[in-house]
């Protein structure tokens, strides 16, 4: 048996024979945040990757990236400004346009989405982080908790300096059905 007072000796050892490469050293996770509509939810999944300035300075409008491996898949179709996304599976992208950084999604098959998009002031992230600020939906009637139009929001993309926020709708209008 090891006598108590040379546990923590022993236990910081252990930690410093640890490689370099081990994930305790700088861990980056998979992070994942669901937006419920009315009809399905949005979910958005990505990587916690480390900030990189070299890999983005002197790039020009047009350049788009899928950071983190950043995925927005979407059971329901929405509306972000005057472009419709359809429901389906996209590449979250942080994308240069003639203004400064915004949002596009990729398809698995067709043309890229460039999304009406704004900068926003926050902190640099030295990893990535997207979130997305969800308004709620509108009722029917005070109290209700009818649908009478779809869930609004705006996803976020910070990533060191680039900072670029698209809001959203859910398409939905309540019928009666």
């Amino acid at each position: 048996m090891i006598p108590f007072p040379f546990l923590p000796i022993i236990a910081g050892l252990a930690l410093a024979s640890v490689p370099p490469t081990s994930p305790t050293t700088h861990p980056h996770f998979t992070r994942a945040t669901i937006v419920p509509g009315v009809k399905g939810n949005i979910e958005v999944t990505y990587r916690t990757v480390p900030f990189n300035a070299e890999n983005v300075t002197g790039r020009e409008a047009g350049f788009s990236a899928n950071v983190g491996g950043a995925q927005l898949k979407t059971a329901i179709p929405l509306t972000c400004g005057d472009v419709k996304v359809p429901a389906g599976t996209y590449r979250l992208n942080a994308h240069l346009g003639s203004d400064g950084w915004g949002l596009s999604l990729t398809p698995q098959e067709g043309a890229a989405l460039v999304l009406p998009s704004r900068a926003f002031t926050a902190d640099d992230e030295e990893h990535l982080l997207v979130s997305a600020l969800v308004k709620g939906y509108l009722t029917e009637n005070r109290g209700s908790t009818e649908a009478a139009e779809g869930v609004e929001g705006e996803l976020r993309l910070s990533f060191g300096n680039m900072h670029a926020a698209a809001s959203f709708k859910e398409d939905y209008t309540n019928d009666g059905k």
